[in-house]
C-alpha cells in the first residue's frame, strides 16, 4: 500500500485525503493549527475559479467555468445533484 502525506488539513487537502483512502492509499494529513482558523474555516471551504487562475488575462473567466467541467483539467469538479442542498 502507498503512503502518502498531505500538508494542510483545509478544504483541499482533505477533499484530496477523502479521496484518496477511497482508492486504497495510506493518507496521513498534516497541518500546524486545527480546523477552526485557517483559510477553509475563514471562507466556509468555498472554492471560485478566481483563485486558482489569473482574472486579468482576458477569456480567464469563462476558461474557469468550463475547466469546471473538463474532468482532465486541474479544475474538475464532477457534477451531482444533490437533493439535501436544496433542503
Amino acid at each position: 500500500m502507498k503512503k502518502i502525506i498531505i500538508l494542510g488539513g483545509g478544504i483541499s487537502g482533505l477533499c484530496s485525503a477523502y479521496y484518496l483512502v477511497k482508492e486504497g492509499y495510506d493518507v496521513t494529513v498534516i497541518d500546524k493549527n486545527d480546523i477552526t482558523n485557517g483559510a477553509s474555516f475563514i471562507n466556509a471551504g468555498y472554492i471560485i475559479p478566481s483563485h486558482f487562475i489569473s482574472m486579468a488575462a482576458p477569456g480567464m473567466i469563462s476558461k474557469g467555468i468550463r475547466w469546471m467541467f473538463d474532468s482532465s483539467s486541474p479544475f474538475y469538479i464532477k457534477p451531482r445533484l444533490g437533493f439535501k442542498f436544496f433542503k
